[in-house]
């Protein structure tokens, strides 16, 4: 398992035990909807404008986004036939807003932390092929599973 982190400005840096708490969440997200898989990711941390310039270039939106998600494999939970046989499951790349970590944090008045860890998952979620943009169903799908995983943190932190 492999989690690389690119985050030039060291947004992350006071964050204790970063790696671990995202190593357990993403473990368990793996293990819950793909299986049992050897899995890399690419978490990112990018400012507004860069954001804004991505989500224009791949969604055609001209706005700032909190989370975007590039996976690897289209659905990894309808079609894991292409992953079986293979030693380590790329799941692709997720690029976070620092600046919309911290608005939004301020907005639903929570910390810093919960809101990152919150986007994390909601990015990791797409990467394994949850749409909340495809019905109101998997919407409610995704909003579960992610209240699940959140679970799983506050569990850890709680220990």
């Amino acid at each position: 398992m492999k989690i690389e982190i690119n985050d030039i400005d060291k947004h992350l840096a006071d964050f204790d035990n970063l790696q671990e708490i995202l190593s357990l969440v993403t473990s368990r997200a793996v293990q819950e909807f793909v299986g049992d898989q050897n899995y890399s990711l690419t978490l990112e941390i990018i400012d507004s404008k860069s954001m804004q310039s991505l989500n224009k270039e791949h969604r055609n939106i001209d706005k700032d986004t909190d989370v975007l998600s590039f996976p690897i494999f289209e659905n990894l939970r309808s079609d894991q036939s292409e992953i079986e046989l293979l030693p380590l499951v790329e799941l692709g790349d997720i690029l976070i807003s620092w600046d919309k970590v911290k608005s939004q944090a301020n907005e639903f008045n929570i910390s810093i932390f919960d809101e990152f860890i919150h986007l994390y998952i909601h990015g990791l979620l797409h990467l394994l092929g949850f749409d909340h943009e495809i019905s109101e169903n998997e919407e409610i799908l995704m909003k579960n599973c992610e209240q699940m995983l959140l679970s799983v943190v506050s569990t850890h932190l709680s220990s």
